[in-house]
């Protein structure tokens, strides 16, 4: 009689540990299922694009033209935001490599955000004299061809500059785009922009504090939004949107707790 009970025992015990396991992995999979669909309606999103003009647009460009001139590490100072709300302006650069005062930037893209929802997107090539390096196409996918005809930085600054206005900026690893962004206005004698700046790379550090990196193809990945194009500064633009408002939603969650 007491091997009947143990066993009995043993088996309820086994039954409640196997739908337990049952329940957190149906659970699992219906919360995977609303963060594929939360993320496929935020890809799907539209909205209109803001008109670059080649050349010609002088009276834009005076607008930022500088009247006084600032040392040169004072100009590449920015300050971080620490306050964080939905409605910005994500941007993402690319560049001929990595340092900020020998290479060029060939693309912005940049998507502006009111409430949440995307609103406006800005996207140009920057012309650049001879062709790129092999490595830069295979990373970027930008061809040739697409920076020869391009606008030049001269041309495109202004008008980001009037796309962003004074809504605050959001870039991943946003010490390497304002830091070219900065060096490039400043050898154009723009005003230097007031923007106050959030990197999303330090906001993921703290809010997946698990993912073994940070990076911007990791976090698309974790989100599901990996179907976003790599290296194409409209798609990363997004997916640092993303990121964003996705920290900033377990900020709000966690300041409930």
């Amino acid at each position: 009689m007491g091997w009947f009970i143990f066993f009995a025992v043993l088996g309820l015990i086994i039954w409640k540990i196997v739908e337990f396991f049952k329940k957190v992995s149906a659970e699992h999979k219906a919360k995977v299922k609303l963060e594929k669909e939360k993320a496929k309606s935020f890809i799907d999103q539209e909205f209109p694009y803001y008109e670059i003009k080649h050349a010609g647009n002088e009276l834009l460009a005076t607008k930022f033209i500088a009247t006084k001139q600032v040392e040169y590490d004072k100009y590449l100072k920015y300050t971080n935001n620490h306050k964080h709300h939905k409605s910005f302006v994500a941007f993402d650069l690319e560049t001929t490599g990595l340092d900020a005062y020998n290479h060029k930037i060939i693309e912005i893209g940049a998507v502006k955000f009111e409430d949440g929802i995307p609103i406006e997107g800005f996207q140009s090539y920057v012309h650049k004299k001879g062709p790129l390096s092999p490595k830069i196409r295979e990373i970027t996918g930008i061809k040739d061809e697409s920076i020869k005809n391009a606008p030049k930085i001269e041309d495109v600054l202004p008008q980001f500059m009037d796309f962003i206005g004074n809504s605050n900026l959001v870039a991943h690893n946003a010490s390497f785009d304002m830091e070219f962004l900065l060096n490039a206005l400043y050898n154009h004698n723009f005003i230097k922009p007031k923007n106050k700046v959030v990197d999303t790379l330090k906001l993921a550090r703290k809010h997946y504090s698990l993912l073994d990196n940070h990076k911007l193809v990791t976090l698309k990945e974790y989100l599901y939004i990996d179907d976003l194009e790599g290296h194409n500064s409209i798609a990363d633009s997004l997916a640092c949107a993303y990121v964003y408002m996705d920290c900033i939603d377990s900020m709000n969650v966690e300041s409930k707790i």
